[in-house]
């Protein structure tokens, strides 16, 4: 009780309800002192007559794929935005949350409550301290916010792109703990969501394009949290290189993953019983040398994606996210309107509920909380 008067009593500007999962927390207490559905968005009409895709069993698509994009860069007014500015739904929106922006647009709960499916994603840049009771007052943030969607499921992810941040992994990048660490991190997560009560969860895992090398494919295994845990495997394919490498085409790179987790799945790590997905993608406008991309390179990314929806090999691929911290430029912006456009997404539109009220200029801008290389700095 004095560990959690202590605790409660550092919290300030938390929500009651965030304060009552602390207090479980702490206490021990199987039941929270308050449902995580206690404030849950209130009940709405359904106009569609489709199921809403956050209320789909495991966020699976009936058919094709969902149609996702990241907040930041374009459209700056959320997932309403993107409806405005192209027309059509954004199935997934991914936010990137940190221990100082952890609260969500009251645009962004509108749009779920009509039935999108969010992303919440959580970059924990200490592993062993997100593993450990230092790190639960922003465990109990994070849910108490995914909890308040309720009944809606949310798609959370804690640490994306593990294999480029951890030790003696391939990647050199910024090192955030061990394999065995982030796994212990995940535990910590899972097991403090449950005591809190929050249920909605669909907990997502998330690669980089750096698993396509066989090196960069070793950690995959090391860093999976647990077959009982994880409910979807994405992995990310962003476009880098000159049209004429074609060992760094879209196709090549998500060809060699797909051959690589389906090698590598079994018991403990059984890849295939998950639906996988590409988490963030994008042609970039530079070069890995930083030449520039031209208009061709980029166009290709999205012609290449096109043309593997076609492929049986790519038929696990059940969401392609948009990663819109790389902008979509005029001179890419047809190609990209003809992408988002294919069938394989238009299938599913018309699930998500209109709503004449929200055209997106009511909807607030979600401000950049993270990006792909990005961590929680939390220290």
């Amino acid at each position: 009780l004095a560990q959690a008067s202590l605790a409660l009593g550092g919290l300030q500007a938390r929500s009651p309800k965030s304060l009552a999962l602390m207090g479980a927390l702490f206490s021990g207490d199987s039941e929270p002192a308050v449902s995580a559905g206690g404030t849950c968005l209130p009940p709405r009409e359904r106009k569609s007559d489709k199921p809403a895709p956050n209320l789909v069993p495991g966020l699976i698509p009936p058919s094709g794929a969902w149609r996702g994009t990241t907040n930041g860069g374009l459209p700056k007014q959320g997932p309403f935005g993107f409806k405005k500015e192209y027309g059509l739904n954004c199935h997934i929106y991914r936010t990137f949350c940190t221990p100082r922006n952890w609260q969500l647009k009251e645009g962004t709960k509108r749009w779920v409550q009509r039935g999108g499916i969010l992303w919440y994603n959580i970059q924990p840049v200490n592993w062993a301290k997100a593993a450990s009771a230092e790190y639960d007052e922003h465990i109990a943030n994070y849910a108490s916010e995914v909890g308040s969607l309720a009944p809606a499921q949310v798609m959370v992810c804690v640490g994306h792109e593990p294999d480029g941040h951890m030790e003696g992994g391939a990647v050199k990048t910024d090192v955030f703990g061990t394999a065995d660490e982030y796994k212990a991190m995940w535990r910590n997560f899972v097991d403090k969501f449950t005591q809190m009560g929050v249920t909605n969860v669909v907990w997502v895992m998330d690669y980089s394009r750096g698993i396509h090398k066989e090196h960069g494919f070793k950690s995959v295994v090391q860093l999976w949290p647990g077959d009982d845990i994880i409910g979807w495997v994405f992995f990310n394919c962003f476009g880098c290189h000159p049209s004429h490498k074609k060992r760094f085409h879209y196709t090549t790179i998500v060809s060699g993953i797909i051959d690589k987790l389906t090698e590598a799945s079994g018991p403990g790590h059984d890849f295939l019983s998950k639906p996988w997905g590409i988490g963030a993608h994008a042609p970039k406008d530079k070069c890995g040398d930083g030449t520039p991309m031209t208009t061709e390179d980029r166009v290709l990314h999205f012609k290449q994606i096109a043309e593997s929806m076609n492929d049986p090999k790519f038929e696990k691929i059940k969401a392609y996210v948009y990663y819109s911290g790389q902008v979509i430029s005029d001179d890419i912006r047809p190609s990209y309107t003809e992408f988002i456009q294919l069938p394989t997404f238009v299938d599913l539109d018309g699930a998500i509920d209109p709503d004449s009220e929200d055209d997106g200029t009511e909807a607030p801008p979600d401000e950049v909380q993270d990006d792909m290389g990005g961590g929680d700095d939390d220290e």
